[in-house]
């Protein structure tokens, strides 16, 4: 497989794959030149420092740093390489999103303590909370679950591939097995009456819709009421993934979490403000 196959195949869009190997191609031609032999996070930093002396911008710097990542990965995935000095390499002023406002293991069992279930909604919504705390899941993961991908007797459930995440087989605790049991057999059937019509979908929401984007809204904004130190589900997430590696290895956590690079997953190992601060100069070596 080639560089722009291997583009193609991770879903980047065919503009996206041209541009990438113009790019390439201009750092090939400054690393035949600069005769480097080795490409190193030092040589990566010189062709950096290069393309600022013909006055490129930044923003165009880092669009041919990009490209220059994603040939590395290729160059990996086919065994060119062990490693990709430039996963984390990043210019400084570049925006990238880090891990922030993380909870611990406790907080995040209160969210489903005082979650109820006295209606067949209700109890709906606590089986899906469930899932993203104990799971780590997406909500558009969570969405595009079908019965089908539970397996109740291994006490597992089957995480489906997208282009930005891998799938994965995952444990349910116990006490999850017998509440997807229970929902199966009593909840969902109850919810698909209400609404008149099947879907395929494990999650059934209220109303004519088949999406979920309402219910996520809704009780996304009872647990923002009920708790203040609650922000979203993506902080859901990002809490569980950061406390997964305060007891598991780098690599399991990446599986867990469905991450394609593990440079994805060593992000939540940056843990409360401090360490935050701290990881700026590691995401923005560059002055």
């Amino acid at each position: 497989m080639n560089f722009e196959e291997f583009l193609r195949e991770k879903g980047l869009a065919k503009k996206t794959v041209q541009t990438y190997a113009f790019n390439v191609s201009l750092f090939t031609e400054w690393k035949q030149a600069e005769l480097v032999e080795e490409i190193t996070y030092s040589e990566l930093l010189k062709f950096i420092r290069s393309r600022r002396s013909l006055g490129e911008s930044r923003n165009l710097i880092a669009s041919r740093l990009t490209a220059v990542r994603w040939w590395l990965r290729w160059q990996k995935s086919e065994g060119m390489r062990g490693t990709n000095p430039a996963e984390n390499l990043f210019l400084k002023g570049q925006k990238r999103r880090l891990p922030h406002d993380l909870l611990e293991a406790e907080q995040l069992e209160v969210l489903v303590a005082e979650c109820s279930s006295n209606t067949p909604v209700e109890s709906r919504n606590k089986t899906m909370l469930r899932l993203l705390i104990y799971q780590g899941i997406t909500t558009g993961e969570l969405e595009r679950l079908e019965p089908a991908h539970l397996d109740l007797e291994k006490g597992t459930i089957r995480i489906l591939p997208t282009k930005q995440s891998n799938g994965r087989t995952l444990e349910l605790k116990p006490f999850q097995v017998l509440e997807l049991y229970r929902y199966q057999l009593e909840i969902r059937p109850q919810l698909l009456q209400e609404k008149g019509f099947d879907i395929p979908k494990l999650f059934i929401s209220a109303g004519s819709s088949d999406k979920l984007g309402n219910t996520f809204q809704k009780l996304s904004k009872r647990l923002k009421n009920q708790h203040g130190f609650f922000t979203g589900f993506p902080q859901i997430r990002a809490s569980v993934i950061a406390n997964w590696l305060k007891t598991h290895s780098l690599r399991q956590v990446q599986y867990w979490a469905g991450h394609k690079y593990v440079s994805s997953t060593e992000r939540y190992l940056l843990g409360g403000l401090e360490s935050l601060k701290q990881s700026v100069e590691r995401f923005h070596p560059l002055k």
